[in-house]
């Protein structure tokens, strides 16, 4: 059986390990998870089983931006031959992030400043969610659906003294692809020098129920109950 792996312990307690329904096969091909509408119905907050409140976030932040808007950078064709084109572009203020996906031959997070003519390679990971803490400093999610392998994790990015980029994996599961819903915060244990927390859930578990996690700029991952 697959379990999802959290490198924090979590103030409630470890994780629930749940058992699933097997769903229906997947496509052939391997997918980066459902390409995103920034025009669609925005989410609703939601209330867990531990009665933290989730806020959903409103709008994408950072922002995430249409095909005709990404920036004259050519294809990351140094990392990967596949990556002509980013799936996801993301404007940030000291220029952009870019998520580049291949599939199953690979996935990557790059960034340029606004006058680059190259992007940077961050990560090599398939990302599809990228949120902000204050300043420099975000969280980037993501993974790989494909066949029988439902896997991602969470990375903190920030930028260093020298401008340069550092990244910390700070979740990873082995039970389904994470991705962001909204926000929380909690008082009675946060670190009230943070200001909030990223939500995640999973997406295509291999599980049944739907843990959720709250993940701080610090790192540190927070079990917060299921949806009621």
């Amino acid at each position: 059986m697959l379990a999802t792996a959290v490198f924090c312990q979590t103030s409630f307690g470890e994780p629930k390990d749940s058992r699933a329904d097997p769903f229906a096969d997947p496509e052939e091909k391997s997918t980066g998870i459902t390409n995103r509408d920034p025009e669609e119905e925005e989410p609703k907050g939601f209330v867990t089983s531990s009665e933290i409140e989730v806020e959903a976030q409103s709008g994408w932040s950072p922002e995430l931006i249409e095909e005709d808007e990404y920036p004259s950078i050519s294809g990351a064709t140094d990392f990967n031959p596949m990556f002509k084109k980013p799936e996801f572009v993301w404007r940030v203020e000291a220029g952009y992030f870019a998520a580049f996906n291949a599939g199953e031959w690979g996935g990557g997070l790059f960034f340029a400043s606004t006058t680059a003519k190259k992007w940077i390679r961050i990560l090599d990971f398939h990302i599809q969610h990228l949120d902000g803490f204050s300043g420099s400093r975000f969280l980037a999610v993501g993974g790989l659906a494909h066949l029988t392998m439902k896997q991602g994790g969470a990375y903190l990015i920030w930028q260093s003294n020298d401008g340069t980029w550092k990244t910390k994996e700070v979740f990873h599961s082995l039970d389904g692809v994470p991705k962001t819903v909204g926000r929380a915060k909690v008082d009675r244990f946060l670190d009230p020098k943070v200001a909030k927390m990223i939500v995640i859930e999973f997406e295509y578990p291999l599980s049944s129920g739907q843990p959720i996690f709250g993940i701080d700029a610090s790192g540190r991952v927070t079990y917060l109950g299921e949806p009621k």
